[in-house]
């Protein structure tokens, strides 16, 4: 959903009139004399459809990426679009030095792979606790806008992370019972993430190969836009990039969601949003 008729707004930016919608963090803004303008302005609501679920009951209902552009039959009271990447000038093809740039990268990534001890990337991926206190950290660094510029310097940020948050955990509790589970948790992790600190920072530097090679790709597709995007600041508006592409593999059904989390998500944490007013 990306709009009702009492989200647009009318704004000038840099001079010129647009009408602006914020259904997230995103400010999406198209010139009041354009075509989409008058359409979105005659409509009662605007949405965009990217899953289809089929089924006979809500229980039995599966979801698949992608919705058709003709599924649903043109409305006068409502915008609407499927979310099909559409580049018309060509400006989003790869050249071959590009394509050579990420097949490198991802040469490299492969290579650091092989070289993680699997019991270590087994704990981390599967169990719920490394991962979540692995996650929250990395969120803490977006948040604040660090990149992970030194993956020895962030493993340790990470092992120290681990142990004051554990450590409080097991001082907030009175019962001695609990205090004796939390304690032995803390051990078990802390230990945990002391002993394979050299296979995290592999991890970690996998991480940035992996990130350096899809934020070639994102630059790439940033490259085609037809709707302004932009952040709402204390001061006014500023361009940003869209919020990020999804990938979709037609054959087996997955979708990987390509973001720029320095971008998009840190505004995400920290931006004023249309339902904060």
């Amino acid at each position: 959903m990306m709009y009702t008729h009492e989200d647009i707004q009318r704004e000038t930016i840099d001079g010129e009139p647009y009408i602006t919608f914020q259904p997230n963090t995103i400010v999406y803004a198209i010139p009041v004399k354009s075509k989409l303008a008058a359409k979105i302005l005659s409509s009662n609501m605007g949405i965009v459809w990217h899953t289809t679920y089929s089924g006979d009951t809500m229980e039995d209902m599966t979801a698949s990426f992608g919705v058709s552009s003709g599924a649903f039959t043109e409305s006068s009271s409502t915008w609407q679009a499927d979310a099909s990447f559409r580049d018309t000038s060509g400006s989003s093809t790869m050249t071959k030095t590009e394509t050579d740039q990420v097949t490198k990268i991802l040469s490299e990534a492969g290579k650091l792979f092989k070289q993680i001890d699997s019991n270590t990337l087994a704990m981390v991926a599967g169990d719920p606790t490394p991962k979540e206190l692995i996650k929250t950290y990395n969120n803490k660094m977006v948040r604040e806008g660090q990149k992970i510029t030194n993956v020895k310097r962030h493993t340790a940020g990470v092992i120290k992370f681990v142990y004051d948050k554990l450590k409080a955990d097991v001082d907030k509790v009175k019962r001695e019972n609990t205090k004796i589970e939390k304690q032995r948790k803390m051990d078990l992790y802390v230990d945990f993430f002391r002993k394979h600190s050299s296979d995290l920072v592999k991890i970690f530097a996998l991480q940035n190969l992996l990130i350096d090679a899809k934020l070639l790709i994102v630059r790439k597709l940033e490259k085609v836009k037809d709707i302004k995007t932009l952040m709402k600041t204390s001061t006014g508006f500023k361009v940003t990039a869209p919020e990020g592409f999804v990938a979709i593999d037609k054959l087996k059904g997955g979708a990987v969601k390509l973001v720029d989390r320095m971008e998009f998500s840190m505004q995400n944490f920290n931006a004023a949003k249309n339902w904060d007013k």
